[in-house]
């Protein structure tokens, strides 16, 4: 399993990040809204992952602003802990959030 320094060093040095603030930004979202779907959710995942370690992030929050999305889009996917994963039901995402001991994160 990859930590997430790991990860960040992956997109680093894949991708080649600007060191500047905006041009990094600017990167950022060129290539958050360049890529296919599944990219953007693995992104999104390990955004979740650092969690205020580096930035000024609170992934609880992001989480359930995703959730909100995803629901609002009859996505067949939703946050459950830190991992977007495929859904058929309400009732699924409660039975897997009450395996996994989590929080209710969907709504």
């Amino acid at each position: 399993m990859t930590t997430v320094i790991q990860t960040l060093l992956s997109y680093v040095t894949q991708y080649s990040i600007p060191d500047s603030h905006y041009e990094s930004e600017s990167y950022l979202r060129r290539r958050f809204f360049e890529s296919r779907w599944f990219e953007v959710y693995d992104f999104l995942e390990f955004a979740v992952e650092i969690d205020g370690k580096y930035i000024s992030l609170r992934s609880d929050l992001l989480k359930e602003f995703c959730n909100g999305i995803f629901e609002r889009d009859f996505a067949g996917y939703r946050f459950i802990d830190d991992r977007i994963s495929p859904i058929i039901n309400e009732h699924e995402i409660k039975e897997i959030e009450e395996s996994i001991g989590t929080r209710d994160l969907h709504h």
